[in-house]
C-alpha cells in the first residue's frame, strides 16, 4: 500500500501583480521566476528612500577581524620577525612575510586602496544617493574605510529591518 501525496501550485486569478508601481507577470515558464523577481528587486531598489540618519554598525565579528587582519599583513610585510607566533595566526603572518614578502607588501597594499575605494563609494551612496545627513555620511565614509564591504554592504543593500531600526 502507498500513498502519494502531489500539490501543485496555480498562479492567482490574475496574471499581474502590482508592488510599488511595478508590475510582475507571472511567467508560462517557472524558469523566468527567479529572473523576474531579481527584476523587481531592482526596480524596487531604485525608489528606496531611506531616512536621513539611517546608519547599520558593521557586526563586532567583521569589527575585529578586519583590522586584525590588515594589521598581521602589514606587520608581515614590514617587520615580520617582530610578529609573536603566539598569537592568532601570527606563526603564519610571520613565514609568509618572510618567505613572501613582497607578495605580502601586494596584498597590504590592494587591501587599503580597496578600503579607500570603497569608502570612496560609501561617501558618494550616502550623500548623493540616499542624500543622508552630513554626520551620518561622515560615519559611513569612517565605518567603510575601516572595515570595507563588511559595512559597505548595508549601503549597497539595505534591508527592511534595518531601515525600520533607523527610523
Amino acid at each position: 500500500m502507498s500513498l502519494s501525496v502531489s500539490t501543485t501550485i496555480s498562479p492567482p486569478v490574475s496574471p499581474l501583480v502590482t508592488l510599488n508601481e511595478t508590475t510582475v507577470r507571472y511567467p508560462e515558464n517557472p524558469d523566468q521566476t527567479e529572473k523576474d523577481i531579481s527584476e523587481v528587486m531592482e526596480k524596487l531598489n531604485e525608489n528606496l528612500q531611506l531616512p536621513p540618519d539611517y546608519f547599520v554598525r558593521t557586526p563586532f565579528f567583521w569589527r575585529w577581524l578586519v583590522p586584525y587582519g590588515l594589521f598581521l599583513t602589514m606587520m608581515s610585510w614590514l617587520a615580520p620577525d617582530l610578529i609573536p607566533t603566539y598569537s592568532p595566526l601570527g606563526a603564519l603572518a610571520s613565514y609568509l612575510g618572510t618567505a613572501a614578502n613582497r607578495l605580502m607588501g601586494i596584498i597590504f597594499t590592494v587591501a587599503v586602496l580597496l578600503h579607500v575605494t570603497e569608502s570612496g563609494m560609501a561617501l558618494h551612496l550616502a550623500l548623493y544617493t540616499y542624500n543622508l545627513n552630513r554626520e551620518v555620511v561622515f560615519q559611513w565614509w569612517l565605518q567603510t574605510l575601516h572595515y570595507g564591504i563588511f559595512s559597505l554592504w548595508y549601503l549597497l543593500k539595505p534591508r527592511v529591518q534595518d531601515i525600520k531600526k533607523a527610523s
